[in-house]
């Protein structure tokens, strides 16, 4: 027999939740769990650190959530994680961009300009940082894209690649100087993995 107090207690659960929103959610959750096994792949060849799910308090009730930092010799990258299917398309003078699926055009904020406001809040508690706004599809085709840095998981290598054969952007102590700005700061919260 059903317990009718535990069924109600599921119903409203299922009636409060939007529909798609946990999906959605753990989608988002696994495209951020490939970008920071990609991070770590990437500091076994670049060294650095690496910082996932970082929180910038601003104050009493307002945050901002960065998917990863990474910092190293070759730079100081702030990153956004989307793991969308489909193909995408955007560019800087847009607040919009579109995800093209088979079923139709979908339109989201501008996750780079959604990243500008991530760098922002976490200069105003580190002071000015050389931080580069990097926005990481990890399963969408990337298309009209004139807005700098918005690339694929495996672009980023080859970018990183490829900085690493040129001169470095920051010294070692500079890339401790941060990490330790990160990992002191009391306006900063990591609630992911740090290394």
């Amino acid at each position: 027999m059903i317990n009718p107090a535990l069924a109600l207690y599921y119903l409203s659960r299922e009636l409060d939740d939007k529909p798609g929103e946990k999906a959605a959610e753990e989608q988002g959750r696994r495209g951020e769990v490939k970008v920071s096994r990609a991070l770590a792949c990437m500091q076994n060849l670049y060294g650095g650190h690496y910082y996932n799910d970082v929180i910038v308090k601003l104050g009493e009730k307002q945050v901002a959530q960065i998917d990863h930092i990474y910092i190293c010799k070759y730079g100081f990258f702030v990153i956004e994680t989307k793991n969308y299917s489909g193909a995408v398309a955007g560019g800087l003078k847009y607040a919009q961009w579109v995800q093209v699926l088979s079923t139709g055009q979908y339109y989201f904020y501008s996750p780079y300009r959604q990243n500008e406001g991530h760098i922002e809040a976490l200069c105003s508690v580190i002071g000015a940082a050389p931080a580069e706004n990097f926005v990481l599809f990890v399963n969408a085709e990337i298309l009209q894209m004139d807005c700098p840095n918005v690339l694929s998981t495996n672009q980023f290598r080859h970018m990183l690649l490829k900085r690493s054969k040129q001169i470095e952007t920051l010294s070692e102590s500079q890339v401790e100087e941060w990490c330790k700005k990160i990992e002191t700061c009391p306006g900063l919260e990591i609630h992911g993995e740090a290394k």
